[in-house]
């Protein structure tokens, strides 16, 4: 354009005499030209070299950083103390804490729990499909499932164990969950449960552990308690036993657990988890201080026992639904009548019984049915006010009604913890003008003569509740003989009814709906009080990340979240 015309040629030969010169350079012509160089011109050369390899070691860091994540890696090993000994690591006979806590690790169930306590799955694939009748739940098993001898898990394994718990001759506690179930296979990765009635909780009967058809088939019921593979346990969890340490007399030491690299769900990160094992708390805190273990839990009855623990553990804690509750006999005389209950109820103040009686400041119990915190209903002249109007009333600091005393027993066990509620509910009750006695009797003998046969004015006693606080049993007045749990002997139609409607109905929200009800009806009886909810406290190695145990429906239930846990990390691209 314009009578311009660009010739290309003489840059070409430019460039070419230029690659040519690279190829025939060596690193020997870079040392003759420095060794030509003075010393002040060496140190720049030298110092702006340096300053270049910086700054690119910095920007490719920089890069590596910005491009890559930080994720939990397999790796590393912890050592927990637990209190007692190892004896049905089975989930079909495990009742300790102990055997309940391993077999969490060591086998799966179709579903577990998740960290918020809701149930998600495990083995299966997906929530159950339920039929329209609400009787029946569908599964799919995950095909990658395997057992720890590398054996394919299917539904046989799952039909074998659920038949083998209902089988009386086999002995499981867990029998009576199951009664009313039918399993079946429908193919090798599909299983049915149909259930006789409705039922609400049963999804929770889905998170039992699976044992493996394959090791058990064979072993009669005669042999099933004793047979090695209840220690020697085989399951298809995230963790594998890999040693188990005996002591000369035969006490169990230590059990070595790994992570199973061919788990079906996420690897476990932590790759070594091992247990040592205890005679006592006392014996269990002091390997916890000495540094022999790296984690212990706990549930104290004195606040002295958590300050003396090594402050150079982290520590976690999680209120468990287990409660110590006070509970009137609805069918005795005096208790009877509502407007005793109703004083006794405004004159205990909970807060200062749990101060005086267990030296802790924490926070009232919540609800079981509501998850809400119990707020305070202590009243001590509004109390003072009901006896009075019912002829009750003060003379020489005792209530009394036609020259007869109103007095009262509190039936309780030789524990620590309820002795001590029993004294601090005496002291309340008697600053009312009550004449308050206590029994105390050993565990068997009140079980016996004083629960069973519903022998009591006042009774103190713990009561656990489970993942699901299904009420039926506790309040609904079928259960209000042995072995039914409605100790109070409450009478209610619309009590009962609205038990009944929760039980029925897989629909959570509707059951929540209804546990509000029923938790409403319970409080306008004035039949329990609820004193104090247990507190679990966790002490662990700082250097364990990623731990959560904040809604445990038992303590055992913290290593459903332990496969979450790490110790070592690695970089990976985002």
């Amino acid at each position: 354009m314009n009578g311009y015309s660009y010739n290309p040629i003489p840059l070409l030969k430019q460039v070419s005499k230029g690659f040519k010169a690279l190829k025939n350079f060596h690193l020997s012509d870079i040392r003759k030209v420095f060794s030509l160089m003075g010393k002040t011109e060496k140190i720049v050369v030298m110092t702006l070299a340096l300053g270049a390899l910086a700054s690119l070691a910095v920007s490719a860091r920089g890069f590596y950083i910005e491009q890559t994540k930080i994720i939990p890696a397999v790796g590393g090993s912890i050592t927990e103390g637990f209190v007692g000994q190892p004896q049905y690591l089975n989930p079909i006979l495990a009742t300790s804490e102990v055997d309940q806590a391993l077999t969490k690790l060591i086998f799966s169930g179709l579903y577990k729990y998740g960290s918020q306590g809701e149930i998600i799955p495990d083995l299966a694939e997906g929530m159950p499909q339920i039929s329209e009748d609400q009787k029946s739940y569908t599964i799919n098993i995950k095909p990658n499932a395997i057992w720890h001898n590398n054996q394919k898990l299917t539904a046989d394994d799952i039909v074998f164990t659920v038949n083998i718990l209902k089988n009386q001759d086999f002995k499981s506690p867990l029998r009576g969950f199951w009664q009313n179930t039918l399993v079946e296979k429908i193919s090798e990765n599909t299983i049915r449960f149909t259930t006789k009635d409705i039922s609400g909780p049963f999804i929770h009967n889905l998170t039992l552990p699976i044992i493996p058809k394959n090791l058990w088939e064979k072993i009669d019921p005669a042999s099933f308690l004793l047979s090695e593979n209840n220690l020697k346990a085989i399951g298809s969890g995230p963790y594998a036993i890999v040693q188990i340490n005996k002591l000369p007399s035969g006490k169990i030491e230590s059990i070595t657990l790994s992570s199973f690299s061919n788990y079906h769900s996420a690897r476990a990160n932590i790759e070594t988890f091992s247990i040592k094992f205890y005679d006592s708390e006392t014996d269990q805190l002091n390997a916890l201080r000495g540094h022999e273990i790296d984690a212990a839990g706990i549930v104290p009855l004195f606040v002295e026992d958590i300050s003396q623990i090594s402050k150079n553990l982290k520590e976690l804690h999680a209120a468990i639904p287990q409660y110590q509750i006070a509970y009137f006999n609805l069918n005795e005389g005096l208790t009877s009548q509502d407007f005793i209950r109703s004083a006794l109820t405004l004159a205990t103040d909970r807060e200062s019984l749990i101060k005086e009686a267990f030296n802790s400041g924490k926070q009232a119990p919540e609800d079981p049915l509501t998850k809400k915190t119990l707020s305070s209903t202590y009243n001590f002249q509004t109390a003072s006010e009901i006896l009075d109007k019912a002829g009750w009333v003060m003379q020489n600091g005792q209530r009394q009604k036609n020259n007869q005393p109103l007095g009262l027993t509190i039936t309780t066990s030789e524990s620590p913890s309820n002795m001590k509620a029993a004294q601090s509910l005496q002291k309340q009750w008697q600053n009312l003008g009550i004449q308050v006695n206590i029994d105390i009797k050993p565990s068997k003998q009140l079980m016996d003569d004083v629960i069973k046969p519903r022998k009591f004015q006042v009774l103190i006693f713990s009561q656990k509740f489970g993942a699901d606080p299904d009420p039926f049993f506790f309040w609904h007045s079928s259960q209000s003989k042995d072995p039914g749990l409605n100790l109070t002997g409450v009478s209610d139609a619309n009590l009962d009814k609205l038990l009944t409607e929760a039980r029925n109905t897989t629909n959570s929200e509707n059951r929540n709906i209804k546990y509000a009800q029923i938790s409403q009806i319970i409080n306008s009886k004035n039949s329990v009080i609820l004193l104090n909810q247990t507190d679990y406290f966790y002490f662990i190695n700082p250097k364990v990340q990623n731990i959560n145990i904040q809604n445990l429906h038992d303590v055992s239930a913290r290593f459903y979240d332990l496969p979450n846990w790490y110790l070592e990390t690695k970089r990976v691209w985002k």
